[in-house]
């Protein structure tokens, strides 16, 4: 499903059944973040923090609902601990002059897989609600949903994510299950990611891997993309944020384990990865051919470009090992 432009540079909807609105935001700050998996600790949460702030007042333009609910009295922000998105909510409508009350949740995983709480400390006082997650399968996010409900009815749900499409789609279940009958706005960070299906035979993957193919980009992001050869072929777009931002040490040691390993294993090749995780494979058509399925609407000139840059990238794959590729990284 292609993203569809709105008046406003940079701002795009995304079609999903549910209550909320579904805008999708580019912005310099988010580009970076999902092209330099390199980026870690404070520089990693600083931008997170920009990319969320710049992306809210894009929304603003485009949902007035939002934009007389943030010009209102009353901001709440959620923090869920240890998150890779939540900590950028209170900055980013602190820089719209708002002073938010700070609610905190943590989680953690029961022995069955499922979600539950294990911190707790309200302090909503039925304002705007604020919070940001990167969202796979959502449950961490129906979890914060049904506890938000139990402090009563926000005025406007605000959410800030980086997700996949199942994930847009749970949060959408979530609230039409917990909040009816409250007005919400979902900001997307630079597309609506896919999960792995059927698995590449020697690459380790995780279920909750945002893949670059068949997804739903914004052009600005989709361009981005395709001129970083450093990082189109990386197994996730974003890996654990939370991970980024507070443990950076690990996050650099688990992307270097993983290159390595495919480097020692030599089962995947760099082709297989342009097409598995980078979705590359299309731009090797003929130009006529590609454009009808091209993953976004552009004119004639954008378009072209987008697939000299896409072909030029494809063929950079075949015509590269993984071990030279690997050996061409940058040290982290």
């Amino acid at each position: 499903m292609r993203l569809t432009a709105l008046e406003v540079d940079g701002c795009y909807t995304y079609d999903s059944e549910g209550p909320a609105r579904v805008v999708v935001c580019s912005t310099g700050p988010s580009r970076t973040l999902l092209t330099d998996p390199t980026l870690v600790g404070p520089a990693y949460i600083d931008l997170v923090a920009q990319a969320a702030a710049e992306s809210v007042s894009k929304a603003a333009e485009v949902d007035r609902r939002l934009e007389t609910a943030l010009a209102g009295d009353g901001h709440d922000v959620l923090v869920i601990l240890r998150g890779g998105l939540t900590f950028a909510l209170d900055r980013a409508l602190a820089r719209r002059g708002a002073t938010p009350t700070v609610s905190f949740i943590g989680t953690d995983r029961g022995p069955e897989g499922e979600t539950g709480l294990c911190y707790l400390r309200p302090e909503a006082l039925g304002g705007l609600m604020a919070f940001g997650d990167i969202v796979a399968t959502g449950k961490t996010v129906s979890l914060a949903l049904r506890t938000i409900r139990e402090w009563g009815r926000p005025r406007h749900l605000l959410i800030v994510t980086m997700a996949a499409a199942s994930g847009v789609a749970a949060i959408q279940r979530a609230l039409a299950e917990s909040h009816p009958e409250t007005a919400a706005t979902i900001v997307v960070l630079e597309a609506v990611f896919q999960l792995p299906g059927t698995g590449l035979p020697g690459l380790p993957q995780h279920h909750f891997d945002f893949l670059r193919t068949g997804y739903a980009p914004t052009l600005e992001f989709e361009r981005a993309r395709l001129s970083k050869l450093d990082s189109l072929f990386e197994k996730c777009a974003i890996y654990d944020g939370g991970m980024r931002a507070f443990s950076p040490s690990a996050h650099l040691a688990l992307r270097r384990t993983w290159w390595a390993g495919l480097a020692e294993d030599k089962l995947v090749t760099l082709e297989q990865l342009a097409a598995h995780v980078g979705g590359l494979g299309d731009y090797l058509l003929p130009y006529e051919e590609w454009r009808v399925r091209a993953p976004v609407e552009a004119d004639e000139g954008g378009l072209r470009e987008m697939h000299r840059l896409g072909r030029a990238a494809a063929e950079f794959a075949r015509e590269t090992s993984l071990d030279q590729y690997v050996t061409g990284l940058e040290p982290s």
